[in-house]
């Protein structure tokens, strides 16, 4: 019976329901604006996550895949993009100066994620060409050198096309303990002579798909 007598007491305050009706409506409209911050957010982390990593499917070793690991990545090829990374420190030299620097070989697919920004504006195929490299900036600082420059690494002379100004799975060590990063062609693995049995070499597949079975 208090209840009722409550309830109707309640009802014939006008002012009082308004403010009871808006207070539900604001908390409403604030429970679905945060619901869709929080799905804009998830799909925010879900993108920079992909661009980190860079990629769906991750493989690394400090040894060359084995056979079956390279059988098994070629028979998922149709359904997939690949990219091939060799990640090492190696001492690269100008004519008059020398520095440890990170070198990165990567494929033509390289990025699957996100972009490399780099100072031309131009797009990293049509400046990662075999005989060629894009470089940290920190680079010609230190070595004395200009875009059109060559250096040396390895056996190999290169010619600096460009420099980064973001890589999109840049890491801690990017300008780092590392040293500047060198992104360099795979076309040039063989006449770099880097790849022995004694380097310190990580290799690296990064894998695309959009096959549920292959992320599986």
């Amino acid at each position: 019976m208090r209840r009722s007598i409550a309830f109707r007491e309640f009802w014939r305050r006008p002012r009082q329901v308004g403010l009871y009706l808006v207070s539900v409506v604001i908390c409403f409209g604030a429970f679905l604006v945060i619901d869709s911050l929080q799905v804009s957010l998830d799909r925010a982390l879900a993108s920079e996550q992909k661009n980190l990593v860079g990629g769906d499917i991750i493989l690394d070793s400090n040894q060359p895949f084995d056979a079956a690991t390279t059988t098994a990545l070629e028979a998922i090829k149709p359904d997939t993009t690949q990219v091939e990374i060799y990640e090492f420190s190696s001492m690269v030299r100008s004519e008059t100066s020398a520095l440890l620097a990170s070198v990165k070989i990567v494929s033509d697919a390289y990025p699957l994620y996100g972009t490399v920004a780099l100072a031309s504006g131009k797009d990293l195929s049509t400046q990662l060409l075999p005989g060629q490299v894009v470089v940290d900036p920190a680079l010609l600082v230190s070595l004395a050198v200009r875009v059109g420059d060559q250096i040396f690494l390895g056996d190999q002379t290169l010619t600096i096309a460009d420099t980064i100004t973001l890589l999109p799975d840049q890491s801690l060590s990017f300008g780092g303990f590392g040293g500047p990063t060198i992104l360099v062609n795979t076309a040039d693995i063989e006449t770099l002579g880097l790849l022995g049995d004694k380097s310190r070499v990580t290799y690296k597949r990064l894998i695309k798909t959009t096959s549920p079975t292959i992320q599986s």
